[in-house]
């Protein structure tokens, strides 16, 4: 098995996927997480042949950033599909919920999730009450927030990452 050795890979992403591709020769990368980080590496390892195996990322940018590689083994499902059952089974175990708004964060991130809303949406025969975007790295939610009670929503549908739901439950 190798170890990667003890050192701050973040800053460096790039130069660690070309010495384990290069230099160790790997045959595989397997489970690497983080959405940004796959995104950089992927098509450059499939590209140099070495199997990228269950990556925690949207499997569907995935794919499509290493145009479809043979190489590349996605177990995580793409978030328009989660989203969409999920949300459809929620509306269907609340009939209460006649009011939705959708929060989201600008990018493929919320591009993706947003597909899965419009489908859930569509097929429940619903229009979202309200909807409002932020960009990466915002740190108020205020105007977001009020916009989605104005609206008297009764769930809010959220494409946020940690800090920014944290954000958006503290408004």
């Amino acid at each position: 098995a190798y170890e990667i050795p003890k050192r701050d890979w973040s800053s460096d992403v790039c130069s660690s996927d070309l010495k384990l591709i290069r230099k160790d020769e790997v045959f595989a990368i397997v489970n690497p997480f983080g959405a940004g980080t796959n995104a950089a590496v992927v098509k450059r390892a499939v590209d140099e042949g070495v199997i990228y195996f269950a990556p925690w990322a949207a499997s569907a940018v995935l794919q499509q950033i290493s145009a479809k590689s043979p190489r590349l083994f996605t177990t995580v499902p793409d978030y328009h599909t989660t989203t969409d059952r999920g949300l459809t089974w929620l509306l269907d175990q609340n009939p209460n919920f006649k009011k939705v708004g959708w929060l989201y964060m600008e990018g493929p991130f919320g591009d993706l999730i947003g597909r899965g809303v419009t489908s859930a949406m569509a097929a429940k025969k619903m229009e979202l009450a309200a909807q409002a975007s932020y960009k990466p790295g915002e740190i108020d939610f205020s105007s977001q927030v009020a916009r989605m009670r104005a609206a008297g929503v009764d769930l809010i549908v959220m494409a946020t990452i940690t800090r920014e739901t944290v954000g958006v439950m503290n408004e």
